[in-house]
């Protein structure tokens, strides 16, 4: 089983289209933010709340958590915890700008994760092949990596595409970009 989806999407597009994935199954969702001192806090989106994803990403955006078990910050300093990494997804990047977009990178963190976060993981999965906003590939295309990189294909036109905003050594190239609508 695959424990890594690249998405090359803004994440609060993102995250607003997994959050009715996350509620149906119960999960919960954190996003941590970094200051310019590097303190991290993390914000807990409650399940039952309507979110709008536009209003929390801000430049002090650094991740986000899917978690199956609520994470406690007085037990847990961090999602990689022992005591409840097997619970949790972890997300990096979903950064844009006017003229560029990150890469999305979401993985399990444990290597053999609970039952409910790896079947969020599938579900996600399962339900960017089926969306017709997605696209799949990237160059080079020989690569499984980059074959396997999906793109929302609204956003990703005219802009520069990343792996990561920190290291940008070369763009991302799709493989074929069909924007409608």
């Amino acid at each position: 089983m695959a424990t890594l989806i690249n998405v090359i999407s803004s994440v609060n597009d993102f995250l607003g289209e997994i959050n009715e994935l996350i509620k149906k199954q119960g999960l919960f969702l954190y996003i941590e933010k970094k200051d310019a001192a590097h303190k991290r806090s993390f914000i807990t989106i409650n399940s039952n709340e309507i979110i709008d994803f536009n209003n929390l990403i801000d430049d002090e955006y650094f991740a986000f958590f899917i978690t199956s078990k609520p994470f406690d910050k007085k037990v847990n300093k961090n999602f990689y915890d022992d005591s409840i990494f097997e619970y949790c997804m972890e997300g990096l990047g979903g950064r844009t700008t006017i003229n560029e977009v990150e890469n999305i990178s979401l993985r399990l963190i444990a290597k053999k994760p609970d039952s409910k976060i790896k079947s969020l993981f599938v579900a996600i999965q399962s339900s960017l092949k089926k969306n017709e906003d997605y696209g799949m590939g990237a160059e080079p295309s020989s690569s499984a990596f980059y074959k396997n990189i999906f793109y929302k294909k609204k956003i990703v036109d005219g802009k520069t595409l990343w792996m990561d905003f920190k290291r940008k050594n070369h763009p991302v190239v799709l493989t074929v970009v069909s924007i409608e609508g």
